[in-house]
């Protein structure tokens, strides 16, 4: 039984490693990248005008790459009728 205002000691814990500890390197940087994304995504999803605007450059950038798509095979197929 303990006595009227004494603690108990708390085990002490090991020391664990994070990903500040890690070295500065390729894996680190890609995770603080991830990291970064995901709090940027978190703040457009709070805010419905943001995510509005992400949505219609996303549509724009969708018709940008069918179009350069469509473009490269126009190029492609006069190559080929040319030989």
């Amino acid at each position: 039984m303990a006595i009227v205002g004494e603690r108990k000691r708390k085990r002490a814990r090991k020391p664990t490693a994070t990903i500040a500890d890690m070295p500065y390197s390729d894996e680190r940087w890609e995770i603080e990248r991830d990291l970064d994304a995901l709090c940027r995504a978190e703040a457009v999803k709070k805010d419905p005008e943001r995510m509005k605007k992400c949505q219609k450059m996303a549509a724009c950038k969708i018709e940008e790459s069918k179009r350069k798509k469509e473009e490269a095979q126009a190029m492609i197929d006069m190559g080929l009728a040319a030989e």
